[in-house]
């Protein structure tokens, strides 16, 4: 794994991260009023959250998750797993947390899609240090 790739996933799980945490601290999340938009917007902090977990227990030491756990396609002896673990997880990570921010952009404004893009985006210069809940 090369250190470009690992860098650009930390900033992928940073900017999730940082999302996740900026609507998670609103007191009026998940903003909507209607039972279905907040089932949708509820799916996709939790697309996120899942994400940011496999990240976690694929990266902890001791590793806490085998890649094939998370990806049965992986083998338990595949040189690369982790490397490819982690690569799918960042991924993942950024469409959930796009999916979100997207989803309250449609449903619920501008207004409120843009604070949690703010709040990835002040990651992002912070180099990934962010205060949110839990951290």
């Amino acid at each position: 794994m090369t250190t470009a790739t690992i860098v650009r996933e930390a900033e992928i799980i940073s900017r999730a991260q940082a999302i996740l945490d900026r609507a998670e601290a609103d007191a009026e999340f998940p903003w909507a009023s209607d039972e279905h938009t907040r089932k949708t917007i509820r799916a996709c902090a939790e697309g996120v959250g899942d994400c940011l977990e496999e990240y976690a227990d694929l990266t902890a030491t001791p590793q806490r998750a085998h890649p094939a756990s998370v990806f049965p396609d992986l083998g338990h002896h595949q040189d690369n797993a982790l490397e490819i673990a982690l690569e799918r997880v960042a991924e993942d990570a950024r469409l959930w947390a796009g999916a979100l921010v997207l989803a309250v952009r449609e449903q619920v404004g501008d207004q409120i899609a843009s604070r949690l893009e703010a709040g990835a985006d002040e990651a992002a210069v912070n180099g990934g240090n962010h205060d949110g809940p839990g951290h």
